[in-house]
């Protein structure tokens, strides 16, 4: 008798998996929800090669896993591969016959504790779904709750990974659309326990009625906010793409959630909405410097009453941007005005600012011309044309700082030091430029680097230079001019919020003698 090789015993096992787990007299041995079935048996189980989109998360995770395992496998061995098929062949596998959805949500509700660790957004499905099981009549609750979960996975889908998790979209649901209070303890940073109390207190109280209506309506926001979420990734509107560039989101999803949802005026009040939040962070998080934890509580506020009065949302949002307890209009303008400008923010935000002046120039000024885009301020490792901040005078030219300083007619010991102190790292000597460019320009006097080089650049915060400049010459007059316009850009972009109230004045009348008293000096 011929004795069997490693290769005979491989065959058998693999003829043996496939009846197992595969395919048995032609009929799939696992099936899988109806929406992912046909992708399982077509791509996943047989070879065929998928090239379009996923549907939804589990088809991409499916197609992931096929994909790492062949990766693994390409380069084992029949003795490496042996092993690995006797462990499959000796598990246990428990099994479940279910009549029923009901006894199915059941099962998964009381068994399902091992393994990887759900996500909120599953721990919320599965634990409605075996709530909803022990209704009388369970299977249209139980059917709705699944279509919703499905439309649901498949919209998170189609933008997971742009920096926003499942679970913080359930949360800024919650704290959307939820009665909560923070009295106490933040309940929205309890949420699920909120949702369960609330639950099991229908079910105490023998609530059929009002555990089915509230369920309705919790699927539901649940539903449309991944939905909002889904679209406003995907129309990416300008205004809330200066958001994502400052990197400071979460305090005001939840609004722009519910803003959207309700916005049936081809979102110009979405985008209105954008811009006020923008204003905010800007003048707030951003130059005065407050943690994003603080006026938390109060968007999340706003969020939960606001029922779609976009007028008077609005007001709301101005009332927030000149409470007195996020820094007044004078106090955002003098931080702009700091002479440390260079060193006390990042590169990301002075860059933003002078992106902004540029497309502001580029708006307002003729020749009219084509508007940098978002993309211009994403820095891409290696790439010459990321952004930078450009001194004007240079930083390493004590030379050029006294020239600057002193007047025409005298020389001053000292003149270099007070320009260095005051002048140097202000947001009047700063302007944007690519990383090849600035590098080109070393510590060159000013008025080389205005005509040889800003003046043909393709910016316009560079080419206008040269109108600030006194006789051929860079002065401080010079700077104090730039530093105006750059102010009264700053005041226009930032301040704008005045339009939108009638009642509102202008509060800059002190701006000319802070800035007279910087030059006395």
């Amino acid at each position: 008798m011929q004795q069997e090789t490693s290769k005979d015993i491989y065959d058998d096992n693999i003829k043996d998996l496939q009846r197992y787990f595969i395919y048995y007299k032609s009929n799939f041995v696992l099936n899988l929800q109806t929406d992912d079935n046909d992708f399982f048996h077509t791509y996943i189980l047989n070879d065929n090669k998928y090239s379009d989109s996923f549907r939804t998360p589990s088809q991409q995770k499916l197609h992931y896993l096929k994909m790492k395992f062949n990766e693994l496998l390409k380069n084992c061995n029949i003795t490496e591969i042996l092993p690995i098929i006797d462990r499959i062949l000796s598990t246990n596998i428990l099994i479940y016959l279910v009549g029923s959805r009901s006894e199915a949500s059941l099962i998964f509700e009381t068994t399902n504790d091992r393994g990887k660790l759900l996500t909120n957004i599953e721990k919320t499905k599965s634990y409605l779904m075996y709530k909803a099981s022990l209704l009388n009549d369970s299977e249209q609750v139980l059917e709705k709750i699944q279509t919703r979960f499905n439309n649901i996975y498949q919209d998170y889908a189609s933008f997971e990974g742009k920096q926003i998790g499942e679970d913080s979209i359930l949360q800024y649901t919650f704290i959307a659309y939820e009665n909560w209070h923070t009295t106490g303890k933040k309940e929205y940073q309890h949420y699920m326990e909120f949702m369960k109390s609330k639950v099991e207190l229908f079910f105490t109280n023998n609530d059929e009625a009002g555990f089915i209506k509230y369920v309705e309506q919790y699927t539901l926001n649940i539903k449309e906010s991944f939905s909002s979420i889904k679209n406003i990734f995907k129309e990416s509107f300008d205004e809330l793409k200066d958001l994502i560039a400052l990197d400071i989101l979460s305090n005001f999803y939840p609004l722009l959630i519910k803003a959207y949802r309700f916005d049936n005026n081809e979102k110009i009040n979405f985008k209105i909405v954008c811009r006020l939040i923008e204003i905010f962070v800007f003048r707030v998080y951003v130059i005065q410097n407050y943690l994003t934890s603080k006026f938390q509580t109060k968007w999340y506020e706003l969020a939960k009453k606001f029922d779609g009065d976009f007028p008077s949302l609005k007001k709301s949002i101005i009332k927030l941007i000149e409470d007195q307890d996020v820094g007044t209009d004078e106090s955002f303008i003098k931080a702009l005005c700091d002479n440390n400008f260079y060193n006390k923010y990042s590169s990301t935000i002075k860059n933003y600012f002078f992106w902004k002046y540029e497309n502001y120039l580029r708006n307002t000024k003729q020749p009219i011309s084509t508007l940098m885009p978002h993309e211009d301020l994403k820095k891409v490792k290696g790439k010459n044309t990321n952004l930078t901040i450009e001194h004007i005078v240079a930083r390493k030219n004590s030379n050029e700082h006294s020239r600057v300083f002193a007047d025409e007619r005298i020389i001053v010991v000292g003149h270099g030091e007070k320009f260095n102190r005051e002048y140097l790292n202000s947001i009047g000597n700063l302007t944007i430029d690519p990383l090849s460019a600035n590098a080109s320009k070393g510590a060159k006097d000013v008025t080389e680097k205005i005509s040889k080089y800003f003046n043909k650049a393709p910016y316009k915060c560079q080419n206008e230079l040269e109108s600030y400049m006194i006789n051929g010459r860079w002065s401080i007059e010079s700077q104090n001019k730039r530093l105006n316009a750059l102010i009264d850009f700053a005041k226009h972009n930032w301040c704008e919020y005045m339009k939108f109230n009638e009642d509102t004045v202008n509060k800059y009348d002190f701006l000319e003698d802070f800035i007279n008293d910087e030059e006395s000096d």
